[in-house]
């Protein structure tokens, strides 16, 4: 993992691009922005069913939900790390970004 400060709008986008799978497990996400940001760029996503997720990944199947514990989201992570096409199928449903 990399923290590296401020990055431009489009370097986030890049490095959502650029990843297999966006996780953020977080109970009380309440807006769901970063799985918004994540299925825009073609990422899957991986989040709990909790919060603001179910409302924003719901049926898209952009992305899995999983139970709120540990045993279930590492069930989850490595259904998905081991399954490529499965996250290929996830990432071309995501919503796309209208270019003017």
């Amino acid at each position: 993992m990399t923290f590296r400060g401020e990055v431009s709008d489009e370097e986030v986008v890049d490095a959502y691009r650029r990843a297999d799978l966006f996780v953020a497990p977080s109970r009380f996400e309440s807006f769901g922005l970063i799985f918004v940001e994540a299925m825009m760029a073609g990422t899957p996503v991986v989040a709990l069913d909790a919060g603001a997720a179910p409302e924003v990944i719901g049926a898209t199947g952009a992305g899995a939900l999983t139970a709120p514990d540990s045993a279930s989201l590492a069930s989850t992570l490595a259904e998905l790390v081991g399954d490529s096409d499965r996250r290929a199928r996830m990432s071309i449903v995501g919503p796309r970004p209208v270019r003017g």
